[in-house]
């Protein structure tokens, strides 16, 4: 039996997961510290490579093979495709068993469910703050008149690396700020 253990921050402690994998008997342990979303975990990688028929991989939960619910399923569906057995320790998920091969499909009925919750709540969450008037994304580096005053600079006949410099912005800031200055322009002169 094989074992995969993944966190998704630096943050978080491996040691549970990996000595609960242990006590089950897995080895070798596979392990990855990195969000489940990312499809090239490098754990992940080594052990679908590792694998063989007949072989099982035990996990903590099921969640641990990914954060997302297509995912979790695309990567389950990679195991059992090539004859392998999963185990999850604490949500006793195992494909050895026709119960355990339900179990499996009703936990991932259910994450998806959740999944789908989560998004519903996230959106109505976004949207009752763009109505409040939140801000989403990077806070701008440079006011309007900001931007006014570099296109004014370059178009005085400074260079961009000297303005960039007089900012304290790099070189594609300042061209952005070009770019949005003479858009502003063109809207006035169109209204």
């Amino acid at each position: 039996m094989l074992g995969y253990a993944r966190v998704s921050t630096d943050a978080q402690d491996l040691r549970p997961q990996v000595e609960s994998l242990r006590a089950a008997g897995a080895t070798p342990i596979f392990e990855d510290v990195m969000t489940g979303t990312r499809a090239d975990r490098p754990g992940l990688r080594a052990l679908l490579a590792e694998i063989r028929r007949g072989d099982t991989i035990a996990v903590y939960r099921l969640d641990r093979l990914g954060r997302s619910v297509v995912e979790m399923s695309q990567v389950i569906a990679t195991i059992i495709e090539r004859g392998v057995g999963i185990r999850g320790l604490s949500d006793g998920a195992s494909t050895a068993t026709k119960e355990g091969r339900l179990l499996l499909s009703v936990l991932i009925g259910v994450a998806d469910f959740e999944h789908g919750l989560i998004m519903e709540r996230t959106a109505a969450g976004r949207k009752r703050a763009k109505a409040d008037g939140v801000q989403f994304g990077r806070k701008r580096l440079l006011t309007a008149s900001a931007e006014d005053a570099i296109l004014a600079a370059i178009e005085g006949g400074r260079s961009v690396m000297a303005v960039g410099r007089d900012w304290r912005v790099s070189e594609r800031t300042v061209w952005r700020a070009v770019a949005a200055a003479r858009t502003r322009q063109d809207r006035r002169r169109t209204v």
